[in-house]
Formats: C-alpha cells, sequence, structure tokens
C-alpha cells in the first residue's frame, strides 16, 4: 500500500481522529518478444499472446513464461524489490 504519513498537533486532554484510505500500489507489465505471437503464461495462467501489456497488477512476485511453436520457451521469476 501507499505510505500515508500525516503530522497533527495534540492537544493536552482532547481526542483526535485521524482518518486514513488506503490506497493499494499497482504496476503495468510489457511483454514483448521476438517472434511476435508467443503465449505469454504469468504464474502458469495464460494472459495472451506478444506483444502484451497487463495493467494494475498487485506488486508482488511473479513467475513469467513465454513460449511459441519452434522455440525453447523463457522462464523467469519476477521479484519485486519495493
Amino acid at each position: 500500500y501507499e505510505r500515508f504519513t500525516r503530522s497533527v498537533n495534540i492537544i493536552a486532554d482532547s481526542t483526535i481522529t485521524v482518518n486514513a484510505e488506503m490506497v493499494k500500489l499497482t504496476g503495468d507489465l510489457m511483454v514483448m518478444s521476438t517472434p511476435k505471437d508467443a503465449d505469454v503464461y504469468i504464474n502458469e495462467e495464460w494472459r495472451g499472446k506478444t506483444p502484451l501489456e497487463l495493467k494494475y497488477l498487485d506488486i508482488g512476485d511473479y513467475f513469467i513464461r513465454i513460449s511459441t511453436d519452434g522455440y525453447l520457451s523463457y522462464d523467469t521469476k519476477y521479484l519485486n524489490k519495493l
């Protein structure tokens, strides 16, 4: 989630309420390949063919596989560093 920071002045013998709306962080992923039209799997789930843009993915770790007939598949694990 995005960090939330708020400064408040506290007065003795009083109550202060701070409301915070937590906003979940997301990111976009662009997958391209040569040749085009390769199958893209994210965490073993088929997501489409290249070129492929996935928007608003939850921040986290993902296993990515790109494959097409006649070529070796490409596997990688994307580790989020936030």
